[in-house]
């Protein structure tokens, strides 16, 4: 991904990685690189007009990105404004989630006859500092995190809190829980993760999400 954050999208693409984690029927876009070129459609003006600027690049290019993959499943000119919780407000019958980091923004959805939930989360590996992974790991994970080589550690910490925020991202629009990080214990496998959640009885047997590991950006994907 070298050069990544030097090139400048003009438009959203589809995001063919994010697509290939979640089932067949979701549309995923992104956007890579300068984030600050995305164009605010008139719908968001108000509601950005505030922001500093860094917040409101993410916000301009996360909701570009949202409305490029809902027209691709046949919704246009939907104005997604903040719920109660800060997160976008999807049109009735669908389901959603935007993410952002540094150099790449990204959102997906899909009908909620598909996936009640979607969670799609992306982070920066080199940004996940070793001061936040006591917040981060339960007592089962760190013991995990022990066995790998001390050169993987940072990614799988990284891998763990994306997960855990995917995860997050999905469940609330529908059962309106709040989670900590303690509350859900992911495991990772070759083909993905499993993770359990013992706060809420929704959630009795383990859930699959997927995850990509690109150069220093690690994405995970949860659909329910």
């Amino acid at each position: 991904m070298s050069g990544e954050g030097d090139r400048v999208a003009r438009c959203p693409r589809e995001a063919r990685l994010l697509v290939g984690m979640l089932p067949a029927g979701c549309a995923a876009f992104e956007w890579r690189g300068a984030i600050n070129d995305a164009p605010v459609n008139p719908v968001d003006e108000v509601l950005v007009r505030r922001m500093a600027p860094k917040r409101r690049a993410e916000f301009v290019a996360g909701r570009a990105c949202a409305r490029a993959a809902l027209a691709d499943l046949g919704v246009r000119a939907a104005p997604l404004k903040p719920d109660v919780s800060r997160a976008p407000s999807w049109p009735t019958g669908f389901a959603g989630s935007i993410t952002h980091t540094d150099g790449y923004c990204a959102a997906v959805t899909a009908p909620r006859t598909l996936c009640k939930g979607l969670g799609v989360d992306a982070e920066r590996i080199s940004r996940v500092s070793q001061t936040l992974w006591n917040s981060i790991l339960t007592p089962g994970e760190f013991v995990n995190l022990h066995e790998l080589e001390p050169c993987e550690r940072q990614a799988r910490v990284a891998l763990t809190f994306s997960a855990k925020e995917a995860f997050f991202k999905a469940q609330h629009p529908f059962t309106g829980t709040w989670l900590e990080f303690e509350d859900v214990v992911i495991a990772v496998e070759a083909s993905g993760f499993s993770l359990f959640c013992a706060k809420t009885p929704r959630f009795t047997a383990p859930i699959r999400g997927r995850f990509v590991i690109k150069g220093d950006l690690v994405l995970t994907a949860v659909s329910l």
